[in-house]
């Protein structure tokens, strides 16, 4: 998985790049995450961006936006951005999240949060790989890696997980 971003073409490795730097001048983590991760490792030759910021999303999704020259959507009730290139490629950039229930049965609260309770969001384990482009750190709490090698679909919560 140590070069892993290798399989990208360089404009995306250097969008990955910036995009790390600019969580970590916030004071935060990039992490390429879910059906990005699992597509590079199936050898797939299109593969959306989706990152994960622990921090503050929408501004680096702004610095993003500005130093790549491209647009910006911003949807500030789920803490998600869409940075949009010159070129029409998208970057999707989310704050790392948590959902808070007020009562049962109602739609969540979206609130800032960190990898582990991003991932508690997410489907399934073979889309629950986090990726620091910065480091080349590999989280996988829920043992996707293992299911995506073995050709397995498991839901995240199910009892072997971690």
């Amino acid at each position: 998985m140590s070069r892993l971003l290798d399989k990208l073409d360089a404009e995306k490795r250097d969008w990955l790049h910036r995009c790390g730097q600019m969580a970590v001048t916030r004071g935060g983590r990039a992490f390429l995450v879910g059906g990005s991760v699992r597509d590079l490792i199936l050898g797939k030759d299109q593969v959306d961006l989706d990152v994960v910021i622990e921090g503050d999303g929408m501004d680096v999704a702004q610095d993003l936006a500005r130093g790549l020259g491209g647009n910006l959507t911003r949807h500030h009730a789920f803490q998600t951005a869409v940075v949009t290139t010159a070129n029409g490629s998208r970057i999707d950039v989310t704050t790392a999240r948590r959902e808070e229930y007020k009562r049962p049965g109602q739609l969540p609260q979206i609130v800032p949060g960190d990898l582990e309770s991003d991932l508690a969001r997410r489907d399934f384990t073979i889309n629950g790989l986090f990726r620091d482009p910065l480091t080349g750190e590999v989280h996988d709490f829920v043992q996707g890696q293992r299911d995506l090698n073995g050709e397995m679909i498991r839901a995240i919560g199910c009892a072997d997980d971690r």
